[in-house]
């Protein structure tokens, strides 16, 4: 706030001087309220606003997750408890980090995702909405068939516990999202594979690759629980040799992709680091995202497969 000198003061009334302090600003001109958007080549600074939307973000995924979660056993339910809401909040970290930067391009025309974690945010959203897609045919096929009396369809977990529990709700459900996020993984990687370092490309370039052979093995398995081709021998070779064996290995290939592309995330990240590359809270925010659902799917597949 400017200060009124004597000279200044000198020759005006009383009320000429209450008048020019009421007129001055009541917050120095230095301080922003609220913070502007970030420029392009700018990091984007986290404001009031921001923190409330991805609070409610994560509340708001975590009890989606909630309301998706069976009836789980005695052993499980802390496992579920964990995973619910580390699943749940990073649902909520994604679409709450694309609406950002939505928001920032709607509003402002020059805020885009310029780096690694803000185009992780953007595919995670594009996850989320495969996974919706993927619910949302569970339920209507569930009405369809067994009705509104039998609880909830059964395909949570379900790329963990298809080895003992194989039934076509839960394979169609796998070869959905696994559908959807091959061809998403590959869009990405293909508008992405010249803006960032090797490891980047290295982390999106395995990320469809691994996409694509969970598609590949439950499209065949599905194929396998639906149809049979009407040879003998091939049909048997299809049942013992893939349909069985993908059922049993497809939660250790699951958990072994998940734990690969968190590997060569860190991997990025710390080139990154020396290099002293630019970042911001939401690229921040993104990398960490990825990282917690890497884990907790590691993690939830050990303490199953132990167990079992």
């Amino acid at each position: 706030m400017e200060r009124l000198s004597a000279p200044s003061i000198r020759g005006r009334t009383g009320k000429d001087v209450i008048t020019s302090i009421r007129r001055q600003p009541l917050l120095g001109r230095n301080f922003v309220l609220p913070l502007p958007p970030a420029r392009a080549g700018e990091p984007l600074r986290m404001g009031v606003a921001h923190l409330l939307l991805w609070t409610s973000g994560i509340a708001a995924g975590i009890r989606a997750y909630q309301a998706l979660i069976p009836d789980l056993q005695v052993w499980v339910a802390p496992v579920g408890v964990a995973y619910t809401f580390v699943m749940g909040a990073a649902a909520g970290t994604f679409v709450s980090g694309a609406a950002v930067m939505a928001y920032g391009r709607y509003r402002h025309g020059y805020l885009e995702p310029r780096l690694p974690g803000h185009w992780l945010l953007v595919i995670g959203f594009a996850a989320v909405l495969a996974n919706t897609v993927a619910i949302a045919h569970d339920q209507m096929w569930w009405l369809s068939y067994a009705g509104n009396d039998c609880g909830k369809p059964q395909t949570f977990w379900g790329q963990f516990t298809l080895r003992w529990d194989a039934n076509g709700l839960s394979l169609m459900h796998q070869t959905i999202v696994w559908g959807l996020g091959t061809a998403i993984a590959f869009a990405f990687f293909r508008l992405l594979r010249d803006r960032f370092s090797r490891f980047w490309r290295l982390f999106f370039c395995l990320l469809f690759l691994c996409s694509a052979s969970l598609f590949g093995g439950y499209l065949l398995a599905l194929f396998r629980h639906l149809y049979t081709v009407g040879v003998p021998h091939l049909d048997a070779w299809l049942y013992d040799v893939w349909y069985r064996e993908w059922l049993t290995r497809s939660g250790q290939v699951c958990a072994a992709s998940m734990a690969l592309c968190g590997l060569v995330m860190f991997l990025a990240v710390a080139h990154d680091c020396w290099r002293r590359a630019d970042t911001d809270w939401l690229h921040w925010a993104g990398i960490c995202a990825w990282i917690a659902v890497a884990m907790m799917q590691t993690a939830t597949f050990t303490v199953i497969t132990m167990h079992n």
